[in-house]
């Protein structure tokens, strides 16, 4: 009888120790899935943080604060004494490449009035657009253009316009001569 309760104690004892066995494999491998995801993190956010880099250093830039595009509701609050605004839409490609040459001619004479530009699609320039053009203004809230425009302003009133590419061109070749 003796023989039977010693293999049984045996055999209890080699169950408990596979049960060990099998909790400190488990443990390992939960410690290992840890170490492997916090790595995974940690190579991710390097990446991250490295692609991160190369945009900002583009960013750096200082801020250029431009003079020559304005809205039309300051079109005539400007302080210089006698000047141009050309009205035109920027996208509308060749047209505007055809404007900037005579501009670019005009603007390079020494007696020379500034000429500002203002972007008709503007957000803050749509209340101006219309389908008819009134240049017959008291106030600038009066002001209505249909398209592309050169306005010239004196003392702080609209003095004249010239409406579409032809008249404006021709305007801009004129006081270039």
């Amino acid at each position: 009888m003796s023989k039977k309760k010693t293999r049984k104690q045996k055999t209890n004892f080699v169950e408990t120790a596979t049960s060990g066995d099998m909790e400190v494999k488990k443990l390992i491998i939960f410690i290992v899935v840890i170490v492997v995801l916090f790595g995974a993190f940690y190579i991710i956010s390097q990446f991250v943080d490295r692609s991160e880099d190369s945009t900002t250093s583009t960013q750096d830039e200082a801020a250029v604060i431009q003079y020559d595009e304005i809205i039309l509701g300051t079109l005539l609050e400007q302080s210089d004494g006698s000047y141009y605004v050309l009205v035109s839409d920027p996208e509308s490609g060749q047209t505007q490449g055809v404007y900037e040459v005579y501009k670019s001619a005009y603007t390079s004479k020494e007696d020379a009035l500034k000429v500002y530009t203002s972007d008709i699609t503007s957000p803050f320039n749509q209340k101006y657009k219309a389908d008819e053009s009134n240049f017959e203004i008291d106030t600038i809230s009066d002001l209505r253009i249909k398209g592309d425009t050169l306005i010239k302003v004196e003392d702080h009133q609209l003095t004249e316009y010239f409406e579409g590419k032809e008249e404006i061109v021709n305007e801009l070749k004129r006081i270039s001569e």
